[in-house]
């Protein structure tokens, strides 16, 4: 996201539903699968497919980073927006747009034809994250598989769906329509991962996070009042100030002999996605410190994308290891020290797992959110980087 290398390290990163290993859905695109005849009501149908569409991260999707490619291996255009009126688009050679409640904003001329695209660009997101249905009033039945949407402020979407997968097929307003053609379905969420939008044509898209705190700043023009002395460009997820107890999903790990600096580690950071992709590989979570007994490692979660991804060729010094499903602990850091929010944020895991009952399964994890700063580049950004502290746990005996 940053303008050159931190775009380059978002771009193999695909959004899979808190890292589970499943393969892209068929696209619902044809006839829909012969159903017995709809007996849920409106409200359980927009209910149903929120849920499978969006599982935990419902409610997350109007303030999201995605990028979007007209080819599967094409350029990407990273997007970081916050519906219904704000965003921030680069493009893969740094060009950068922004929005703001309608005014459009770029690091060259402006014309209307580019207002023109940013505006389609945020109706589309809209459509696409299914804002439509969360803000809805009034459901009806048009059909078994098509309902009419009209929202709080009264417009009017056309929903069109598949009952057996509770997917949508299309989803059109009075100034966009789009057709989602094919879906990844991660078990617990089902995100789309190609879309055909009017006024913009076939896009692939991927995730690379949702439910992101943007700073004011990060849609801001540089060098304008909002935008300061130092543009933040993306904010990164809320930070939660007690630890609480989850259950982290199956991934898989890349680990890599951590080279001990910023630029060595935002270096593997960058060429873990240029290695992994091409093999049918995406994001399996935020990259992480991990200190054992053989040393420090910098790890790369990912998990396959494709239902038969290619092998990976581990490097010298490199593992490729296998993590199940587990509790962990997480105490997210507050902004200071490197050294000493690490040291507060274990502490704090650590009390919460006493006072819990429970004891630590194996060796803390340090996890960064490296889309949101470069600590290669602004020395300063590593105090600030979200950072949070990972304990993995069972139960005491």
């Amino acid at each position: 996201m940053r303008r050159a290398p931190i775009a380059a390290a978002a771009a193999w990163f695909a959004f899979v539903g808190c890292g589970e290993d499943a393969a892209p859905s068929a696209p619902p695109s044809g006839p829909p699968i012969a159903t017995a005849p709809e007996t849920r009501s409106e409200e359980q149908i927009v209910d149903a497919i929120l849920t499978r569409s969006h599982g935990p991260r419902r409610g997350t999707f109007d303030r999201a980073i995605v990028e979007l490619r007209e080819q599967t291996d094409g350029p990407a255009t990273t997007v970081s927006f916050a519906l219904p009126d704000r965003a921030r688009i680069v493009t893969a050679d740094g060009h950068w747009t922004s929005s703001v409640s309608g005014v459009v904003t770029s690091d060259g001329p402006v014309s209307d034809a580019e207002s023109a695209r940013v505006a389609i660009l945020l109706r589309a997101l809209d459509a696409i994250t299914l804002q439509p249905l969360e803000r809805r009033a009034v459901v009806t039945r048009v059909d078994d598989d098509e309902l009419t949407i009209t929202t709080r402020d009264g417009a009017s979407w056309s929903l069109e769906y598949d009952r057996a997968l509770d997917a949508a097929r299309s989803l059109r307003g009075s100034s966009i329509a789009v057709r989602f053609l094919e879906h990844h379905d991660s078990g617990r969420t089902r995100v789309p991962i190609a879309v055909d939008v009017e006024g913009l044509g076939v896009r692939r898209l991927s995730f690379v996070d949702t439910g992101v705190e943007f700073d004011a700043r990060v849609f801001a023009a540089p060098g304008s009042a909002a935008g300061g002395a130092r543009t933040i460009v993306v904010g990164g997820p809320s930070r939660v100030a007690r630890p609480r107890l989850t259950t982290l999903d199956d991934v898989r790990w890349l680990m890599m002999p951590d080279p001990g600096d910023w630029p060595g580690r935002m270096e593997l950071f960058r060429t873990a996605g240029a290695r992994l992709a091409p093999l049918g590989y995406g994001n399996g979570g935020d990259p992480m410190l991990v200190r054992d007994d053989d040393g420090t490692w910098f790890v790369v979660p990912f998990v396959a994308l494709v239902a038969k991804p290619g092998a990976i060729e581990a490097k010298a010094g490199e593992r490729e290891v296998a993590v199940p499903r587990h509790d962990a602990i997480l105490a997210d850091a507050a902004p200071g020290d490197w050294q000493a929010r690490i040291a507060a944020a274990t502490a704090a895991a650590e009390a919460f797992a006493v006072e819990h009952r429970r004891r630590a399964s194996g060796p803390v994890r340090i996890t960064m959110n490296l889309l949101s700063a470069d600590p290669a580049a602004e020395p300063l950004n590593v105090d600030s980087l979200p950072l949070r502290v990972v304990l993995p746990v069972a139960k005491a005996d």
